[in-house]
């Protein structure tokens, strides 16, 4: 495994904390907006192509069943979706409200996909690091519990409140368990993945093809 991979939640904290000091003008917010996110996300994924390229093949190539996995994957999905309605009104955060696209171009919806980059990031970062490489080393209920509160409050950027960052911390616990039982990181990857699809790259694109 790549020492490589250790660097990629830190660095993104980092760009978070950087992209947050930054002042965008009000002109072009959303662009502005969008344009940050992808730049945050963009420079870890490229760090993770290039280092952990190998291991999301072998990964991959371990999946016997392509139908089970996208079972498994929409399954993961919809839990999470019943996670966010059901604490939305106990600790309300931008995790519903991310839905909510009204301007949308062809760049809005490539930067969109700043969240299927954070995803592939987030999952090597969180659950194979976390509950792979530490695991001998801590009990498993432990790691899973640790790595599900780190991923959810690095979302405090998102919520801008603790409390908001409850639901990604349960998002994150979902995600975890994916991986402790199915031992694959493409599970708990997909799962992410089609969730920032949908909260993000496809109301773009709707929103887009709705105006032109």
């Amino acid at each position: 495994m790549s020492i490589a991979f250790y660097f990629l939640i830190p660095l993104k904290f980092l760009l978070l904390f950087w992209s947050s000091e930054i002042n965008l003008p009000v002109a072009h917010a959303v662009f502005n907006s969008a344009l940050l996110d992808f730049l945050v996300d963009l420079i870890p994924f490229i760090l993770l192509l290039i280092y952990g390229r190998k291991l999301l093949r072998s990964e991959w190539q371990k999946i016997a069943s392509l139908k089970k996995y996208f079972v498994n994957v929409v399954l993961g999905y919809l839990v999470i979706e019943i996670i966010v309605y059901a604490t939305w009104s106990f600790f309300p955060s931008p995790v519903v409200g991310e839905k909510i696209i009204n301007y949308a171009t062809p760049s809005i919806i490539l930067f969109s996909t700043s969240g299927l980059m954070a995803a592939c990031v987030e999952e090597i970062g969180f659950r194979y690091l976390f509950l792979r490489d530490f695991s001998g080393r801590f009990k498993d209920w432990i790691l899973l519990l640790t790595s599900s509160f780190i991923f959810g409050f690095l979302h405090i950027f998102l919520s801008h409140s603790f409390l908001g960052t409850i639901p990604y911390m349960l998002i994150g616990l979902v995600l975890g368990l994916q991986y402790v039982y199915h031992k694959n990181i493409w599970y708990s990857m997909g799962t992410h993945l089609l969730n920032n699809f949908m909260i993000g790259t496809l109301p773009a694109i709707v929103v887009y093809l709705m105006h032109h």
